[in-house]
């Protein structure tokens, strides 16, 4: 809840709570749920954004959703020397936010790819999801529609008082600053 936050102190927390939101079993339990950073976090490599598109292939190729419609709070704190190189797309600290998620109070630092909708923070934000307060250093990477706060945004997603110092490459198509 936003008065007991779950805490997200290390690189591990911050892996383990992708995990959660992009399991599809638990992204109910998980994705909606409050979540405040107690400290700078070096996060080195991520395997994977919190809240992402993804396939799961039995007989047929099924396109699956883990949306994040929660709340995270960086507390004034940064993460830094992160590293995502995705091969799908929705990229970002966060992949894809919608909802009532809102993402507060936070700066990045690092080198972010992927295929599509890839941001310094958030490959794609609609629906009414919320980012303030934050801000992104670094690189971000695609083969097209990138920017240096949000990769794509859409429907009713909302961006304020962030910025970006960001090197945007796009191989194809759509690039912007924030």
């Amino acid at each position: 809840t936003e008065a007991d936050p779950y805490k997200i102190n290390t690189a591990a927390d911050l892996n383990n709570l992708a995990k959660q939101i992009n399991n599809i079993k638990a992204v109910g339990c998980y994705g909606g749920a409050s979540y405040i950073q107690k400290a700078d976090i070096k996060v080195g490599t991520m395997t994977e954004p919190i809240g992402s598109c993804y396939e799961n292939s039995t007989s047929e190729t099924i396109s699956l959703l883990a949306v994040f419609k929660g709340h995270y709070n960086g507390n004034y704190h940064k993460l830094y020397d992160v590293n995502l190189d995705y091969s799908r797309s929705y990229a970002g600290i966060f992949g894809k936010i919608g909802g009532a998620g809102l993402v507060e109070n936070l700066a990045v630092y690092g080198d972010i790819k992927g295929v599509n909708y890839v941001g310094g923070i958030i490959g794609e934000e609609g629906y009414g999801a919320t980012i303030k307060n934050c801000s992104f250093n670094g690189t971000v990477t695609a083969d097209g529609v990138a920017g240096g706060i949000v990769g794509r945004n859409q429907n009713g997603g909302i961006i304020s008082e962030c910025y970006a110092n960001a090197n945007i490459t796009v191989n194809d198509s759509y690039a912007g600053g924030i």
